[in-house]
């Protein structure tokens, strides 16, 4: 059976989706040169907005690690937090990502559109310090657009024996002479290709809602592609391509029942 194309059909929308976090961001040619005091002049433009810092572990590819130049020693990936706390950047010699996350029950995500503006804001700034310091604009190597979703026990299920409840494609079948019982947890994972480049990975684990250890199912959707040093000023597409795949993927994946009863589906 040939899948249906949706692509003619408005993008789905929902009053109360249970998306907790999203990351955008680009990964770049290492800056041979960049420095954590890079990394503090930087902060100095956006301090306004991003009041406060921390360090991270360096975001690295197996047996790689982002090091200081003259040292040799590994660099960590700094944080820049705004004031809500719901806005984090995310820096490093050859990365830059935005984040958005839910902090309170109450703080509302602001679309996808408010967040890669966020980022080409925030990443303007980045590559604006880089010509002040004649630093050379690198190449993007890849992208990567991720929605965390969170979804309680509250929400309508109760076990990974009801899954279905939530998921068209997941329901433990109890049949006559069955030995196993019912499972207590669920990891479940797969890669789907993207039309233009790169793949979608969608996966789903069993976690615990830190305010009243709540039961709740972690959905994750991740778009990454790999480039060949592509301009800045040409991975916009792509992140426009990769939020629609995130969102058609969401609705295809999960009921109709709760889309409308619970996270108020209006498209």
């Amino acid at each position: 059976m040939q899948p249906l194309n949706r692509s003619q059909f408005a993008l789905p929308e929902f009053k109360n989706p249970p998306v907790s976090e999203v990351a955008c961001g680009a990964t770049f040619v290492p800056l041979k040169q960049f420095t954590t005091a890079h990394g503090g002049l930087y902060w100095s433009r956006i301090r306004g907005d991003f009041p406060e810092t921390e360090h991270a572990t360096p975001l690295s590819t197996p047996g790689q690690g982002w090091f200081d130049p003259k040292l040799g020693l590994p660099l960590p990936r700094q944080w820049f937090i705004s004031k809500d706390k719901q806005g984090l950047i995310q820096l490093q010699g050859d990365c830059l990502f935005f984040n958005w996350r839910r902090v309170a029950d109450t703080d509302l995500y602001p679309r996808y559109a408010t967040v890669i503006e966020n980022y080409k804001k925030y990443l303007a700034t980045f590559l604006e310090l880089l010509r002040d310091l004649a630093i050379p604009t690198p190449g993007v190597t890849g992208c990567e657009l991720t929605y965390v979703n969170h979804i309680p026990q509250e929400h309508g299920w109760k076990s990974v024996h009801d899954l279905a409840v939530v998921f068209h494609d997941l329901h433990w079948r109890d049949r006559t002479g069955r030995f196993l019982p019912v499972p207590t947890n669920i990891v479940w994972k797969m890669d789907f290709p993207l039309p233009t480049t790169g793949t979608l990975t969608v996966s789903l684990a069993r976690a615990t809602r830190v305010k009243d250890q709540m039961p709740t199912l972690k959905l994750d959707l991740t778009a990454r592609a790999a480039f060949q040093e592509v301009k800045f000023d040409d991975i916009w597409p792509w992140f426009d391509m990769a939020h629609e795949w995130i969102v058609r993927g969401f609705a295809d994946l999960t009921q109709e029942e709760i889309q409308d009863k619970v996270w108020k589906r209006t498209k």
